[in-house]
């Protein structure tokens, strides 16, 4: 089983995919947006 944490900022927020024994699978930094449309 894999796992994703969403850390939510005013200016970008950060994604982490995590294993189940807790090793980091990916990280990836996306732009928080006013309308959430621009995710990259």
């Amino acid at each position: 089983m894999k796992h994703l944490g969403i850390d939510v900022h005013l200016r970008s927020s950060e994604v982490c995919e995590l294993s189940e024994r807790g090793k980091v699978l990916d990280r990836s930094r996306i732009p928080t947006t006013e309308s959430g449309e621009e995710i990259r």
